[in-house]
């Protein structure tokens, strides 16, 4: 069990503080399906080293992320084990023999780990964090696991947080995605007032019908989670806001994205995936990507995979 505070690693059943510097530690791997270590990684990976708001379901997909065997380590497997395989060929020493059988041992047991990493239900995942949240103060200062935005923050920078040049609405289905993108700043970077379907928070919701009455050209959008009930989901908003037949664009995102990309495959399968499952930085800029060009919010995180990865030398799908 490694010490998230100093580093050392000791048996797990040796103590409940470390040895090294008297940590204490909450999880235990084997009850709970997390180590401290991990969790904390995962806060790190979520929050690209505390800079970002993240939430449950981007801290959940970072865990899995972490747990999930990267590709690198199936070339390097699958590698040493072609050497292995050639040099036994060549000069028929069994040495070779047991190298080469470990490595592709260990090159389907990666595989099996890609395939199915070994992590919690997000039900169970939730009531772990909870309980660790009790424990480990100060360690989750950018986690929204709740909606917070229900009054203007009183310390928040500017006198009125949406006293900007709005060109744009953005709906989210959950009021969650509102404190995401606004505690990160995204709706100030892209001229947006962001609201949820529902109308939180509540005080701006005149602000989204003076705005719309004002400006009839004013685009209107709708990031969702991949969920087939688009059509209800639309219909509500015109309802709740008197949008009439006004256009609504919908970014787009379908449960049959989770097959291309990583971030979402944590839920592949389900009918209702989460879109917060993609890292934050990844949402906000697909996101940013499609309000400001037009195309879907898929399409976007395609090509900015491609870019990425291209950039790098080399692309390999978005995750």
């Amino acid at each position: 069990m490694k010490c998230p505070e100093c580093g050392r690693n000791q048996k797990k059943s040796t103590t409940a503080l470390c040895i090294g510097c008297g940590y204490k530690f909450v999880l235990r791997p084997k009850d709970d399906g997390l180590s401290d270590s991990l969790l904390l990684a995962g806060v790190r990976k979520a929050s690209s080293s505390d800079t970002q708001y993240f939430t449950v379901s981007q801290l959940y997909a970072a865990i899995y992320k972490l747990k999930r065997p990267g590709p690198r380590a199936m070339v390097v497997c699958g590698a040493i084990a072609l050497v292995a395989i050639v040099a036994l060929l060549i000069t028929d020493l069994g040495f070779f023999g047991f190298i080469a059988l470990g490595s592709l041992v260990a090159l389907v047991t990666v595989y099996r780990r890609r395939k199915s990493p070994d992590v919690q239900s997000f039900a169970d995942f939730q009531s772990t964090l909870h309980r660790a949240m009790d424990a480990m103060t100060g360690k989750f200062d950018k986690l929204v696991d709740k909606p917070t935005l229900g009054q203007p923050p009183p310390d928040w920078p500017e006198t009125d947080i949406y006293d900007y040049g709005v060109e744009r609405v953005l709906f989210v289905e959950r009021e969650i995605l509102v404190d995401l993108f606004v505690k990160n700043g995204w709706h100030a970077e892209n001229n947006a007032l962001v609201i949820s379907a529902d109308g939180y928070p509540s005080y701006l919701k005149p602000r989204v019908s003076d705005l719309l009455s004002a400006n009839p050209e004013m685009p209107v959008y709708l990031m969702h989670d991949a969920t087939s009930d688009v059509a209800a989901l639309s219909e509500g908003i015109r309802a709740n806001f008197g949008l009439g037949d006004r256009e609504i664009r919908d970014l787009g995102l379908k449960p049959e994205d989770a097959q291309q990309f990583q971030g979402l495959r944590t839920a592949s399968g389900q009918d209702h995936v989460p879109v917060d499952l993609l890292p934050y930085g990844a949402l906000a800029a697909a996101t940013g990507a499609a309000v400001l060009t037009g195309v879907l919010l898929s399409e976007a995180l395609l090509d900015q995979a491609k870019t990425s990865a291209f950039a790098s030398g080399a692309y390999t799908g978005y995750g």
